[in-house]
């Protein structure tokens, strides 16, 4: 009976739901792909398209913004608050803290 018990653990452990991103840990999804700060996905300008870019913006103070120039620059296409997801063409995305500056700084 011991043997059948630790075998269902290890199969229900193997099923088990994939753990969700640890606090604190900001991401966001564009066009389906997952960006994250640790590995510092979500600093400086990210090269996406040009197309419609999609933005699920899942951090907790950045505003994601969609450019059409290639750096970042000039007036933004789409602004995406936190928590907010948006589509709006363009090539470029920047995520913003709220004190601007370009670039969310440290």
């Amino acid at each position: 009976m011991k043997v059948f018990a630790m075998a269902a653990g290890v199969v229900a452990t193997l099923f088990a739901a994939p753990a969700a991103p640890a606090a604190g840990d900001e991401i966001a999804i564009i066009n389906g792909i997952v960006y994250q700060d640790r590995y510092n996905d979500l600093a400086g300008c990210i090269d996406i398209g040009p197309m419609d870019i999609t933005v699920e913006n899942h951090t907790s103070d950045r505003t994601a913004y969609i450019y059409r120039s290639d750096n970042c620059s000039g007036p933004a296409e789409a602004a995406i608050a936190p928590g907010t997801t948006a589509t709006a063409y363009g090539t470029t995305v920047d995520f913003k803290r709220p004190s601007g500056g370009g670039s969310f700084g440290l």
